[in-house]
Order: C-alpha cells, then sequence, then structure tokens
C-alpha cells in the first residue's frame, strides 16, 4: 500500500465555487469523450440528471455529472467527466493502464446540493474537493491511483469537510463494472470513489495496512456513501 502526503492548496469556499463554476459562458474547449463517460456512467450508476458545468482551466476542462437517488439507489453520485483526457505519470512500477481517472463521491439522499450554492459551506466541500483532484490531474501535480490514502497535515482537505483524510478506491456499493472502461480510442479510464477518511483511520492503515482498515469498515458497515455523523474505526496512537 502506498501512503502519500499531499497539502491542499485550494481552499475553496461556497463563493469560491459559485464564481469558478457559475462563469457558464467560458466553456471553449470540447470535453474529449464526454458522451462516452456520460453513457457509462448513466449504465453503471444511473441516469445523469445534470451536470456542473465547470470553465476551462489549464489543459482538462471537466464537468461534474450528477445523479439523483432513486429507491434502489440511496445516495447522490457526483462523478468527474473529463479529468481523464489528461493522462497521469505513473511511477515506472505502473501499468500504462493507469494514467487516466475520474472520481466519484457518493453523498447522502438529503445532502441538499442546493444549499451549497447558498454558502452553505457543509454542503459544498464535495464539490470543492472533485474539483481540486481535477485540477491536480489537469496540471500534472498529481499521480491517484486506487488504494491511495491522503492526508492534510494541517486541518480537513477543504473548508467544511469534517474529514482531514481520504481514501481512493473502487466503490463498495456502485456495480463493480463502474470500475472502469474501454475508451473508443482505446485507452482504459478508471473511476475512482473517495472514501473520507478520520486522520485516526489513515494513520491505520499506514502502520497496520489497508487491507485491515477496509476490513474494519466493513465490519463496522462503512462503505463509501459518505455519513459525517460516523466514528473513526480505529483509535488514534
Amino acid at each position: 500500500m502506498d501512503c502519500d502526503s499531499c497539502r491542499n492548496g485550494a481552499r475553496m469556499t461556497p463563493e469560491a465555487i459559485r464564481a469558478f463554476a457559475g462563469e457558464w459562458g467560458l466553456r471553449r474547449t470540447p470535453i474529449p469523450f464526454l458522451e462516452e463517460i456520460r453513457a457509462h456512467v448513466a449504465r453503471r450508476v444511473g441516469p445523469v440528471s445534470g451536470a456542473l458545468v465547470l470553465p476551462d482551466f489549464g489543459p482538462a476542462p471537466f464537468d461534474i455529472l450528477i445523479v439523483e437517488p432513486a429507491p434502489d439507489r440511496p445516495f447522490t453520485a457526483l462523478v468527474t467527466a473529463g479529468v481523464s483526457a489528461v493522462a497521469m505519470t505513473p511511477p515506472s512500477s505502473a501499468p500504462p493502464s493507469c494514467r487516466r481517472v475520474e472520481f466519484a463521491i457518493l453523498l447522502p439522499p438529503d445532502w441538499g446540493l442546493s444549499r451549497a450554492d447558498r454558502g452553505d459551506e457543509r454542503r459544498a466541500w464535495p464539490l470543492a474537493l472533485l474539483i481540486d483532484l481535477g485540477r491536480r490531474v489537469g496540471t500534472g501535480q498529481a499521480w491517484f491511483w486506487c488504494r491511495h490514502t491522503y492526508e492534510v497535515a494541517d486541518g480537513p482537505l477543504v473548508d467544511g469537510s469534517p474529514y482531514p483524510a481520504l481514501l481512493l478506491s473502487h466503490s463498495a456499493v456502485l456495480d463493480p463494472d463502474f470500475s472502469g472502461f474501454d475508451r473508443s480510442d482505446g485507452e482504459y479510464v478508471h473511476f475512482l470513489s473517495v472514501w473520507p477518511l478520520h486522520r485516526s483511520e489513515c494513520a491505520f492503515a499506514c502502520r497496520s495496512g489497508l487491507d485491515r482498515l477496509l476490513d474494519r469498515l466493513s465490519e463496522r458497515g462503512v462503505t463509501d456513501i459518505l455519513d459525517e455523523r460516523r466514528p473513526p474505526v480505529a483509535k488514534a496512537r
């Protein structure tokens, strides 16, 4: 298991998100393979009900697709679409198929995304997190991969989040085939789900191994559907 530390340089308030994402007329560059990504999300997660259209920045403009809850889908799914246009640079030991990723975060059905647009920082941080992850890929700042943990030394990942760490892994509740697909050009795109972690859980994974942390999360019924009130499954040392 790899344990990486990355310091979040973008502390995005709800006002900053609105200013960043609300300039609808700034999108100039088409998103490569957007329809293929939307079709994959619709097929493996659920109907795409809308999208947060972000303006161009750097080499990788992207949208955040929204899949609303359903009786058999008790969560709202936010999935990036376009981050994979930029190929990351994996270490030489990794296979070439590790270059392209999209990110997803699953929210409880009563999260209330509209409140994020009205200035509720506690509701806006998942959007800010996806934007920051996408920007880091687009600007070549990081290689993100499955089963990596990340911790911010001086506080939560983004303003408003109760969690100072995260795990990127496959989803525990989505269709296993959501984890990736072959684009029409032959490139493989991986979809990594965001698992917010307590600091003690991240430390436990680095100390005892990610498999043991995943076992504990499973035993407590913890999935990648965000639960702000859940207690940590590992104690701090």
